[in-house]
């Protein structure tokens, strides 16, 4: 090719936990990091970053919550630098599986590779969520219908 050659890696290891503290409360973590390394016509660099985020969700009824994120996104390093991040939001479970949310963050954080399918930069969003796990596919060894 014409341009300049580049290369880019992202190993990236993130977990997730969900404890239910009483029937209507929820927490939700997330803890994930990732290590970059970027190459550029013979020129190399890496970095890293680090993702914690919490949130917190409230059953207002069957079909409606509301909920609170936290996010922080920070490097580690000589030139270490912090993002935070800090939202509300109220969803509707339309059906079964189904959840439809409106939410707005104050604040917020980018990264190309941790934010994964959360909205997480400044402002309104809407987020369809579906729900599903190996009985939908029939992976549990019972019908899915």
């Amino acid at each position: 090719g014409t341009g300049p050659l580049l290369r880019r890696e992202a190993h990236i290891l993130s977990t997730h936990v969900n404890h239910r503290v009483s029937s209507a409360w929820s927490l939700r973590g997330q803890a994930a990091s990732k290590l970059v390394s970027d190459r550029s016509s013979g020129v190399s660099a890496s970095n890293n970053a680090h993702l914690l985020a919490l949130r917190s969700t409230w059953d207002l009824g069957r079909r409606l919550d509301m909920g609170l994120l936290g996010r922080t996104l920070f490097t580690v390093g000589d030139a270490g630098t912090h993002q935070y991040g800090l939202g509300a939001e109220l969803g509707l479970r339309v059906v079964s599986g189904v959840r439809l949310a409106v939410g707005y963050n104050v604040f917020g954080l980018t990264d190309r590779d941790l934010a994964g399918v959360s909205p997480t930069d400044s402002g309104l969003y809407v987020n369809l969520g579906v729900m599903f796990d190996e009985g939908l596919l029939g992976l549990n060894g019972n019908d899915p219908r």
